[in-house]
Parts: C-alpha cells; sequence; structure tokens
C-alpha cells in the first residue's frame, strides 16, 4: 500500500545577529589610525624629493584630518572625512619609500663593489711591482759581486726603469681608483646630509654644537681624497668679546652671539654648508665644493655683514667684528691638523689687527 508523505514545512530561517560597531568603537579606530600615521611621520627619513621633516608635517596634517574631518560636513552633520585621500598619501609614499630604499641599497653595494675591486687590483698590481723589483734587485745584487762595471750598469739601469714604471702605474691607478670611488660618492652624498641632520643643536645660538662639528669635521676629512674640490673650513672668533662681556654682561655678549650666529646662516646659505658653534665665542664653518678663493669671499661677506649690525644695550647701540681664519684640506689631512692649520690663520688675523681673513695657504706641492 502506498502511502502519501506528508510534507512537513522547512523550519524557519534565523539570522544570527551581529551588534553594528558602536560610536565608541569607530571612534577608536579612528584615533588608533591617526595614531599610527602620526608615528609613522615620526620615524620618516628623507627620500627624493622629499625632507622627513615634509613627509611629518603630512602625516599630521592627513591624522587631523581623519580625527577632526575637513571642510563641510557628511551625513547627519558629522565631519567630512577624506579616507580615500588618507589611502592614496600612504600608498604612494611606501611606493616612494620602496624605490628610494632598492635605490640607495643598489647604489651602496655599487660602492662596495668599486672599493673591493680598487683594493684587489691594488694588491694584484703591487704584488706583481714586487716581485717584479725583487728579481732585479737579485741581478744587482749578483752583478755588484763579480765587480764587472758594465754588468752593474746595465743591471742598476734596469732596476730604475722597473721603479720607474711602477712608480708611474700606481700613481695612473691611484687617479684612476679615486676618480671610481668620487663618482660613488657623488652617488650616496645624501648619506652625508642626513648624518648631519642627526647631529646636536646648540640652545642658545641654534646651529650645530661642538660634538656635532667634531663627527662631521672629521667625516669629511676621511672622505677628503674622493671630494672632487677640496672642502674649506672657516674658524670665526668675536673679537674682544671678553671686553664686550665686562663692559655690557652676559646677556648683552649672548645677544651678540645670537647676532653673529644669524649672519653666518644668512652668509652660509647652501644645504651642504655646516655651521657650528666652536666653543665660546668661537664658530666654525665646512664648505663644500668651494675653492679657496670661492672660501675667502664668503669669509669676506660675513665679515662686512657682521661690521655692519649693531646690538642695543641701555639705549646706546655698539658694533661688533669678527677675525676669520680659513684653510683647505689637504689630501690625507686628519681632521686635528686641518682644524689647527685654519687655526693658526685665524690667530694671525688676530695678532695682525682683527676685523680681517686670514687664509692659510696650501703647501706647495698641493698647489
Amino acid at each position: 500500500m502506498l502511502f502519501k508523505r506528508k510534507s512537513v514545512d522547512p523550519p524557519p530561517v534565523t539570522h544570527m545577529s551581529v551588534p553594528a560597531a558602536s560610536a565608541n568603537d569607530f571612534d577608536r579606530a579612528l584615533d588608533t589610525v591617526a595614531a599610527l600615521i602620526k608615528r609613522y611621520g615620526e620615524h620618516a627619513f628623507d627620500v627624493e624629493g622629499r625632507e622627513a621633516s615634509q613627509i611629518k608635517e603630512d602625516c599630521e596634517r592627513w591624522a587631523s584630518q581623519l580625527l577632526g574631518g575637513g571642510d563641510g560636513e557628511g551625513k547627519g552633520g558629522a565631519p567630512k572625512r577624506d579616507f580615500g585621500g588618507v589611502r592614496r598619501f600612504f600608498e604612494e609614499h611606501r611606493r616612494n619609500e620602496s624605490v628610494f630604499v632598492r635605490t640607495s641599497m643598489a647604489t651602496l653595494r655599487g660602492a662596495i663593489d668599486t672599493f673591493a675591486r680598487c683594493v684587489r687590483t691594488t694588491v694584484v698590481d703591487d704584488r706583481a711591482a714586487d716581485a717584479a723589483a725583487k728579481s732585479q734587485l737579485v741581478q744587482l745584487s749578483d752583478a755588484l759581486s763579480s765587480n764587472d762595471i758594465g754588468r752593474i750598469k746595465t743591471t742598476a739601469t734596469k732596476l730604475a726603469t722597473v721603479v720607474n714604471a711602477s712608480i708611474e702605474k700606481r700613481q695612473e691607478r691611484h687617479r684612476a681608483q679615486i676618480e671610481a670611488l668620487a663618482d660613488q660618492l657623488r652617488s650616496i652624498r645624501g648619506e652625508l646630509l642626513q648624518a648631519r641632520e642627526r647631529a646636536t643643536i646648540d640652545g642658545l645660538t641654534r646651529l650645530y654644537n661642538r660634538a656635532g662639528f667634531d663627527e662631521h669635521v672629521t667625516r669629511i676629512s676621511d672622505l677628503g681624497l674622493l671630494l672632487g674640490a677640496p672642502p674649506s673650513l672657516l674658524m670665526v672668533d668675536i673679537d674682544h668679546f671678553k671686553r664686550l662681556n665686562d663692559s655690557y654682561g652676559h646677556p648683552t655678549g649672548d645677544e651678540a652671539l645670537r647676532r653673529v650666529s644669524e649672519c653666518l646662516l644668512r652668509t652660509f646659505l647652501r644645504k651642504e654648508d655646516f655651521v657650528a658653534r666652536y666653543g665660546g665665542e668661537e664658530f666654525a664653518v665646512v664648505l663644500m665644493d668651494a675653492s679657496l678663493q670661492d672660501a675667502r669671499a664668503m669669509a669676506e661677506r660675513l665679515r662686512k655683514a657682521v661690521r655692519s649690525m649693531t646690538i642695543e644695550h641701555r639705549g646706546n647701540t655698539f658694533a661688533v667684528t669678527v677675525c676669520v681664519g680659513v684653510a683647505s684640506l689637504v689630501p690625507g689631512e686628519t681632521a686635528a691638523a686641518w682644524i689647527e692649520r685654519a687655526d693658526q690663520a685665524l690667530y694671525v688675523a688676530k695678532n695682525d689687527g682683527r676685523d680681517r681673513v686670514e687664509i692659510c695657504e696650501l703647501p706647495a706641492a698641493f698647489v
């Protein structure tokens, strides 16, 4: 017998209720994203065409835009937030960072490869030259033992030829190596500027302090052979500063230091110029890509700018002057020797009447 199955209605479909995100959750999410963007900006670094400070400002602006909204209102009177703009900014900046890092790493690898190649070539060539010279020395020693004047003369001439050829080849190799390394250095020169930005600032003058100067001048002297035009160092000293402090008081002396610092910054405007307070009333300036004549001209401009300014004290005005000693870096010179030569020029300027610029000329071998 066939029985008809009783139809049974399917059970009603029930949906699990998902609680909607609360306003508090949304606010916390915005706070978190904004905080991440701001923190990202705090740790930004220079990339091609953008300085870290600019990136930090952009991050802070976008974080504020998320938190406070932009111009106008959205639905329901809520602040209008440009979420798409934030995403596009972050994506574009990360792409720029990625390109910059990859390019920088490739440049660094190129510099290391060039350095390794220079070292290898030097070792191989020097080894071959030493072997040739040693062979000729052995032959000369044998000739001397034989007392054969003709043989001694011939062997000595061959030795002189080998040694002279070795010296010429070594000099040519050194020139080629320096040019190769200099090309690589120009590619990574931005690293010098970034290192400079990390230097500490003097609280009174807002210039770089002595510690920052010591680090910078040491790095420049180490790289001196690779920098093309020798860099120049200016040592600057305010004339009769002790008398100024004793006559007008330390607050006025501090004002003089600040005013001279302003003259320094207005005179040396290039990004690669390094201006520091060396100590007390003395300042130091490191100039890149500036010949000795250019450095002298800029030192004279500074001297005239300082002399033309006046400082007020209780209704009266007085002027200050400076002495400047200038020295270009000698290839292979240490930072201490470079500073000492610039200081010597400064002392000559002070002893010859002050308010003047004195140049420490390069040794004749380097002119």
